[in-house]
């Protein structure tokens, strides 16, 4: 047997092999080195291409693992099999390492440009709304996962492309393919209590929308509805009456409707999975900031936990979430600030090096601003080409006393 007679079914078992044994164990049961070019990218994740064909073979009926010096890896036979699976196969240019950055954490010191390049090589997590839809349709198939070429499996592929959640959506090519609808459906049909197949790669917000379908059944089926009509509407048109999940449109993006978290764990996991996407507005507001701040000699990080900006200076680190002002109504973007960063300073940052920022599109007034001082809570403010900020701003020299 070729690697042109890999089935899907065999390369979503060793993926999920290799999640379960590590890379570093997986290789060694194998036999294989590190990849050096290729690499499979399911969910934001990278896997060495050849080890895990090599690993799939060993999945097929009657079929055991191919060792490397079985077949040769690379375009025209590895990443053209996995390709015509469905897969998606990346080509790095230079060698990879384990230095290179699986994410971008708190005491990395990446650039702007390093920033933007990780965030377009790496697809986004799965948002709830995107999670409820694909359950929905595995609750609908008696919990199982369905083949790539079903015609509900391209249906929904098609319909996440267009849900207006992940800004950047269209720069990567396969995102949410068929297979990794496929994917994602056996992962929640593993995370079924009745399921005996061996548990998937399959996360804390997989199980906890699973929990939403065993013990909600009517508000999730519902709420699923709810979503692919709103899909299929008019951005402006798209608030039915007594919709449930209307959003203010500063989080127009994020559809947050029966999202109960059991647990910090599952909280973390929606996190991740871009619950707190930025706007393209605020975007364009904090890596402005970000970038006067390092000219000025502070450093520029991030937490792959939250996604939010982070600066440092020495030991102390300034957590930095944007706010953009709409329709000139302070208020509410003073309101959603101090929510948003009492919430981080709760979960995320009590450590006492860490201080939170606010960041405003323009001025928000004294009364504003003496009202996030007493939170503890930094305010700086765009005015025109520079910045201004609050006493406690000014003293941490993140805006500049001319």
């Amino acid at each position: 047997m070729s690697l042109h007679d890999l089935s899907n079914d065999a390369v979503l078992c060793a993926i999920r092999e290799f999640d379960s044994l590590g890379r570093a164990d997986f290789l060694a049961k194998y036999g294989f080195g590190p990849a050096r070019a290729y690499f499979l990218v399911l969910e934001g994740r990278r896997y060495d291409s050849k080890a895990i064909a090599g690993a799939a073979h060993g999945h097929m009926p009657g079929c055991t693992a191919l060792q490397p010096k079985d077949f040769s890896g690379g375009d025209a036979t590895v990443a053209r099999s996995l390709r015509a699976l469905g897969f998606e196969v990346e080509r790095q240019s230079t060698p990879s390492s384990s230095s290179s950055m699986p994410g971008l954490d708190v005491g990395a010191e990446p650039t702007l440009d390093d920033i933007s390049a990780h965030r377009k090589r790496r697809p986004p997590l799965w948002a709830w709304p995107e999670l409820v839809l694909a359950c929905d349709l595995t609750a609908r198939h008696n919990w199982r996962e369905l083949d790539v070429n079903h015609p509900e499996v391209q249906q929904l592929s098609d319909l996440l492309r267009q849900l207006r959640i992940h800004p950047n959506a269209g720069q990567f090519e396969h995102f949410r393919s068929t297979g990794s609808v496929r994917s994602k459906m056996m992962n929640l049909s593993d995370c079924h209590p009745d399921s005996r197949r061996r548990s998937s790669n399959g996360g804390a917000l997989d199980k906890e929308v699973v929990a939403a379908f065993l013990t909600r059944p009517d508000e999730m089926f519902a709420l699923a509805e709810q979503i692919r009509w709103r899909a299929s509407e008019p951005y402006d048109n798209a608030v039915a009456p007594n919709d449930p999940i209307a959003l203010d449109p500063d989080d127009s993006a994020i559809d947050l409707a029966q999202f109960r978290p059991s647990s910090e764990e599952v909280l973390f996991s929606a996190i991740k999975a871009h619950i707190r996407t930025k706007t393209n507005e605020q975007v364009r507001l904090v890596e402005g900031f970000a970038l006067s701040t390092v000219l000025n000699g502070f450093r520029l990080l991030t937490d792959s936990r939250t996604s939010e900006t982070v600066l440092g200076r020495g030991s102390r680190r300034w957590v930095v979430t944007p706010r953009v002002i709409q329709n000139g109504n302070v208020t509410a973007a003073v309101q959603a600030a101090a929510g948003s960063l009492t919430f981080a300073r709760h979960f995320f940052y009590h450590e006492p090096h860490f201080d939170l920022v606010a960041l405003f599109g323009g001025p928000i007034g004294e009364v504003y601003v003496g009202f996030l001082e007493s939170l503890g809570i930094r305010s700086v403010w765009r005015v025109e080409d520079s910045w201004d900020g609050s006493p406690s701003a000014r003293v941490d020299l993140l805006v500049c006393n001319d």
